[in-house]
């Protein structure tokens, strides 16, 4: 029996995310990524912005938890093991005030660039190419004339 081995650029291809339309929130946004650190690419380009994150960035700053499994390795073990409601206790549960705000956020939000080109756009297109990992659009703005 012969197996065929797929191209993996034709493959990928099939499934690149395709924009006709800009991305207006940061949960349409553009994803790149590589597993620790990631961007998401949204807006309009009145403005675009460019969102930065690391996955394992967290804001310890205003209180700790005394747990010794809150940490990124502790979370990750415990969903592993399908130990949902013991993750809550420790990371949501323990680090409530007595208020019930939170002593601190469990993630630290990272930078982002915001890019005004200064007119409003008039066509937006790109397309996320999962074989190379790349993100190429084009963004039209009406030239005034």
């Amino acid at each position: 029996m012969e197996h065929h081995i797929p191209d993996m650029g034709e493959y990928l291809a099939r499934n690149d995310l395709v924009y006709d339309r800009a991305p207006k929130g940061w949960e349409e946004g553009i994803p790149l990524a590589n597993g620790d650190m990631g961007a998401l690419i949204w807006g309009s380009g009145a403005p675009l912005r460019i969102t930065l994150d690391k996955y394992d960035t967290w804001e310890l700053r205003y209180g700790k938890s005394k747990d010794p499994r809150h940490t990124i390795q502790g979370l990750r073990k415990m969903i592993a093991n399908g130990e949902f409601e013991e993750a809550r206790n420790i990371f949501e549960v323990d680090l409530a005030g007595k208020d019930g705000s939170k002593l601190h956020p469990t993630r630290l939000p990272l930078p982002r660039v915001t890019l005004d080109f200064g007119a409003d756009p008039t066509g937006f297109e790109a397309r996320l190419y999962l074989h190379d990992a790349l993100a190429k659009g084009e963004i039209d703005f009406d030239s005034g004339a």
